[in-house]
């Protein structure tokens, strides 16, 4: 859910309760108004009767014209001079056939050297079901177009005051790290924006910075070490093509073989490094059908020295978006894998399909877990020949395509399982 609409729903959610609110509110407040202006106009009645008494007018007139009742009390209760009594009850009006609060409000003074009891009293229509439903139903559709409004200008206000967020989004996710060029992100008035506007130039640009830095490395790293690996090899293929006694060649021999492994690890080191930044957007069409069947060919001298069975089952005419060169080292280092970690007289089984590419074969169980085994210098058998890199490069490459690899042993087999994204149009069967 989009952070506008989440805003809109707050905004509509805290509007509920405030207008909920607000209307119990407005309700208990105008009863309760309603019921407190009665006894104040009750007392006014009262103190004008009393006026008019202490003035020696006659106040029949206005007591038989009003709900007020004037009583003249002994001197023994000369102690409730002053005191004001409000009585209120709920009785039923057979004439309007409705339920009244009836309010009196009696106040006792003395007048002229005398007790007199002034009571004065009004009706009020007690609010019924249908009274009650019928300011409810207003009140909804107050309600109803309040929150029509709340909602669209609030999706119309967070539309525009988070315009700089979603340019910032949206640079974020044009964002690549190996083009050059800058990042346009919108002005903004608001300081939280201001502060992640400089905070996402700084951290772009000190990427940018850092990926030159390491590229540079990398390039230097390659060139500069294959050249005195080429060199020390040379030499010591030179030497042993001299007269050496036995001990003599079998150091050099060892050399040779370590000289050989480190030039491999230093050329995996570089793919791997490289692969951190490709950007698959730029691969091509590859028929990997056919690339498979060609990388296959490629080892089955190497498969046949150790007597191993081949099977394989490949759909035709599978074409993917993926770059040849990339998926080629995929199928070398998995085939590579299947054949070196294989035991003698063993099986090897390569199904391809649209949705997937399965690779298994024979061989003993891991010494390590199988998840480990895409780490760097993993080794599933310390005892084999590797560097323990093949399967870290075959994993960088499938998450660059965002291929899930999973990797299991079970029943005396190894099984690399690469799936192509169901419905992502990634892999096509050509007409």
């Amino acid at each position: 859910m989009k952070l506008s609409h989440r805003y809109t729903r707050a905004y509509a959610i805290i509007t509920f309760f405030v207008l909920s609110i607000g209307f119990t509110l407005v309700y208990v407040v105008v009863k309760r108004g309603t019921t407190q202006s009665a006894i104040g106009k009750l007392t006014h009645v009262n103190q004008i009767i009393a006026g008019e008494i202490a003035e020696g007018r006659s106040y029949r007139k206005r007591v038989s014209g009003n709900n007020s009742e004037v009583h003249i009390l002994a001197e023994r209760d000369s102690a409730l001079v002053g005191n004001q009594t409000v009585h209120e009850r709920y009785e039923w009006d057979a004439g309007l056939q409705t339920k009244m609060d009836r309010i009196a409000v009696s106040t006792v003074y003395r007048i002229r050297g005398k007790l007199y009891r002034i009571q004065s009293s009004t009706s009020i229509i007690v609010t019924d079901n249908e009274y009650f439903t019928g300011i409810l139903l207003t009140f909804s559709w107050v309600f109803v177009f309040l929150m029509a409004i709340v909602i669209l200008l609030s999706e119309v206000l967070s539309s525009y005051l988070l315009r700089p967020f979603n340019k910032a989004l949206e640079e974020m996710g044009d964002f690549r790290i190996e083009k050059p060029g800058s990042v346009e992100l919108k002005d903004s008035k608001t300081d939280e924006f201001k502060k992640l506007n400089f905070l996402l130039e700084h951290m772009m640009s000190s990427a940018r910075k850092d990926y030159s830095l390491l590229k540079e490395f990398t390039e230097n790293t390659s060139h500069e070490l294959q050249t005195p690996l080429a060199v020390i090899k040379a030499r010591i293929e030179s030497l042993l093509e001299t007269e050496l006694n036995e001990n003599q060649y079998a150091l050099l021999s060892g050399m040779l073989d370590e000289l050989e492994r480190l030039s491999a690890i230093n050329q995996a080191l570089i793919v791997l490094a490289k692969l951190e930044y490709h950007d698959p957007t730029q691969s091509g069409q590859t028929n990997i059908s056919e690339l498979v069947q060609e990388v296959v060919q490629g080892y089955k001298d190497a498969i046949a020295m150790r007597k191993l069975e081949l099977h394989t089952v490949i759909e035709p005419g599978l074409v993917m978006q993926i770059d040849s060169p990339l998926f080629q080292l995929v199928l070398k280092n998995l085939l590579s894998n299947a054949s070196r970690h294989n035991r003698d007289q063993g099986a090897i089984e390569i199904r391809l399909s649209q949705e997937e590419l399965l690779i298994r074969n024979t061989g003993y169980p891991p010494q390590v877990p199988t998840e480990e085994l895409f780490g760097r210098f993993k080794k599933g058998n310390t005892s084999v020949n590797s560097i323990g890199i093949g399967l870290a490069i075959v994993k960088k490459i499938c998450e660059r395509y965002q291929f899930p690899i999973q990797y299991v042993y079970r029943e005396g087999w190894h099984e690399i399982r690469i799936a192509f994204e169901p419905g992502s149009d990634q892999a096509v069967i050509e007409g």
